[in-house]
């Protein structure tokens, strides 16, 4: 939607024509990253109603371009992994800040945030269930936002279990390289 100003109007009138001449015209957009563009004068003439001229003058673009991230992408972890998403833009740098968040979580999670990254510990859970977890990330500039992309992190149930010394039982991690032997 936006918004058009006419800032000057005149009509002129003869026998059985009028024209309309508008000097200075004013369109402002109201999304978040659509720019504000200003037309400074247009001139319409013609016979009403019949053929209409629109001569436009002089126009101004002004505003900063639209942000578009590249899409996350989705994660399949185990329990403990470290899984990290990095934000990329596609058009409209320079970014000034990123926003991220959990989404939705079958198993709260504490994300980690740095920039452009953001990380969290995969949860672990009791077998044949998943864990899913999904992850959002907003990009702003200067009088700009982009679109949120989100990524699902499916995080595999925990298949070994060890009982501590209070008698309770917490997930085992594997080690991630056993090296040989």
């Amino acid at each position: 939607m936006a918004v058009v100003r006419v800032r000057r109007l005149a009509l002129q009138a003869g026998p059985a024509t009028t024209s309309v001449r508008i000097r200075r015209v004013a369109i402002v957009g109201t999304a978040t990253s659509a720019p504000a563009v200003r037309i400074r004068r247009v001139e319409m003439s013609g016979t009403a109603p019949a053929a209409v001229v629109v001569r436009m003058r002089r126009m101004e673009i002004l505003g900063t371009e639209a942000i578009v991230l590249l899409p996350l992408t989705d994660v399949l972890a185990e329990p403990g992994d470290r899984v990290l998403f990095i934000a990329n833009v596609d058009v409209g740098g320079p970014v000034t800040s990123y926003d991220w968040r959990v989404v939705s979580s079958d198993i709260p999670v504490e994300l980690v945030i740095e920039g452009d990254r953001a990380s969290f510990i995969a949860p672990s859970s009791m077998p044949p269930n998943s864990v899913h977890t999904t992850i959002g990330v907003i990009a702003r500039n200067t009088g700009s936002v982009s679109a949120e992309q989100t990524a699902i992190t499916t995080t595999l149930p925990q298949i070994r279990w060890t009982r501590v010394p209070d008698g309770s039982w917490v997930g085992a991690t594997r080690p991630k390289n056993p090296g040989p032997g």
